[in-house]
């Protein structure tokens, strides 16, 4: 074997060998550790000779992220758009999907559903150009999460379902399972469908339940803050409303615990915290805690403008 043909076999070892920790630190919802892995996958990628271009697509992301912080929505969005289009030129299918979920989050956060769904369109379908089934994952939680803030929930269904069936054909545990139930309970509730919704969130509570107490796993506590979230929602249609109350204080705590989180910086998190403070003090309001209903509303309100979230 020649000395190319050894280094080849080497890197591509190096590369499942991170492909694999990123993997397990999210089946075990170990935020830090993923950070790390990822980190580590992209320097080894930046460091290889024929790969030196994909550098250049991570710190435009980083450059994204960087004016994120200082509020600069525009600056933010070009540089975003620009890591989407530097990563489709390197025929890169890892930093594409990558790319395009930013961006896609990013068109969340100031309000435009509709580019949202087609960012993470494009992010869903380089993810399964990588042929990782972690990724693939990942890349439909946001897919089918962008449809249904776009109101296009029937049209998301599918994708949940895909979701599920891919957890359960690859013998997946954990978050992953968590996060694929919860995603289509919150799509049947929205769809009025109580029965299926309430057997999805009951079938996600065991991969949730055993690791609630770690506090610093934020891709657990988001996906706890979701299942409090649709809970809530199920319970405001059974017109149950002091339990709907209850279930939306829950969520809130978890996205208070998710936004305490070192590893998760920008504002996205904050944002998702003042939605659901929103929603609680909607539910406060209809058993009449005008009092409660106004502490959180005003924290919601708090919250905004100290991002200055621009909707």
């Amino acid at each position: 074997m020649s000395q190319s043909e050894q280094t080849s076999k080497s890197e591509k070892a190096t590369l499942s060998d991170l492909f694999r920790r990123c993997e397990a630190a999210y089946q075990n919802a170990d935020d830090r550790e993923m950070q790390n892995a990822v980190t580590q996958l992209f320097d080894f990628i930046s460091q290889q000779e024929i790969d030196k271009p994909a550098a250049k697509s991570i710190e435009l992301s980083a450059e994204a992220e960087a004016l994120l912080e200082r509020q600069d929505w525009e600056a933010a969005l070009q540089a975003y758009m620009s890591a989407c289009d530097h990563a489709q030129n390197l025929d890169s299918p890892g930093m594409e999907y990558k790319a395009y979920s930013d961006l896609s989050q990013f068109y969340t956060f100031v309000g435009d559903h509709e580019l949202a769904v087609t960012a993470s369109l494009s992010s869903l379908e380089a993810a399964r150009r990588c042929g990782n089934e972690i990724v693939v994952l990942m890349a439909l939680y946001n897919y089918s999460a962008c449809l249904l803030s776009a109101g296009l929930i029937s049209e998301a269904l599918p994708f949940c379902d895909e979701m599920v069936t891919s957890c359960s054909s690859k013998g997946l545990k954990g978050l992953s399972v968590a996060r694929a139930l919860t995603m289509r309970a919150r799509c049947y509730a929205m769809l009025g469908a109580i029965t299926q919704a309430e057997r999805d969130l009951q079938a996600a509570w065991p991969h949730l339940e055993p690791a609630r107490g770690m506090h610093v796993a934020a891709g657990l506590q988001a996906c706890l803050a979701s299942w409090w979230e649709t809970r809530a929602r199920l319970k405001a249609a059974k017109e149950e409303y002091d339990e709907a109350v209850e279930a939306w204080q829950n969520a809130v705590e978890h996205r208070r615990l998710v936004c305490a989180a070192p590893q998760i910086t920008g504002p996205f998190k904050i944002a998702r915290l003042a939605n659901t403070l929103s929603d609680l003090g909607t539910a406060l309001s209809v058993i009449d805690d005008t009092e409660g209903a106004a502490a959180a509303l005003s924290e919601c309100d708090t919250l905004r403008r100290q991002i200055h979230q621009p909707v």
